[in-house]
Formats: structure tokens, sequence, C-alpha cells
């Protein structure tokens, strides 16, 4: 059985997936509206980001 967090995860990701899938074009430039969207923070740990997305997922940028 499922958690709470474990179900409200799977919402998440799943308003992930349709906001890609039902999008017009394929997004090829940064896009202001959709970063604030997506991106819950981003930690800088050095010469690295953490970008936390929704759903909980986070993966890191060295720069």
């Amino acid at each position: 059985m499922l958690s709470q967090n474990s179900d409200d995860t799977l919402k998440d990701i799943k308003i992930l997936i349709d906001y890609f899938e039902k999008r017009d074009h394929i997004m090829v430039d940064f896009e202001a509206e959709a970063f604030e969207f997506l991106v819950d923070k981003i930690i800088v740990n050095g010469n690295s980001l953490e970008f936390h997305i929704m759903g909980g997922l986070k993966f890191t940028e060295e720069i």
C-alpha cells in the first residue's frame, strides 16, 4: 500500500508528464514560465547546482 507521500509524488510526476506531452512545441530555449512551474528550489553547493523539481525529483549540474 502506498503512503500519502508516495501518492503525492505519483500525482506530481503525472502532472510533469502531462505538461510535456500536451505542449504544442518542443522546448529548445529557456522558458521562464516553465522553469518556475517545474523547479521547487535550487541548492548551490560549491561548483554544483542541485535542482529540486516537482515530484521530489532532483538532479545536479556542475558549473
